[in-house]
């Protein structure tokens, strides 16, 4: 229910949504980041 009204309004701001396989972090480097600092921690 939220993401449905997410993605209505992110469409009505004129803007896309970028899709990211669930379990796929290096698709994100943010993520992968983080969660390499986490690892080391």
């Amino acid at each position: 229910m939220i993401s449905k009204a997410l993605r209505k309004w992110i469409a009505k701001a004129g803007s896309q949504i970028k899709y990211t396989a669930p379990g796929s972090p290096w698709e994100n480097g943010y993520c992968d980041r983080f969660n390499g600092k986490l690892r080391d921690d």
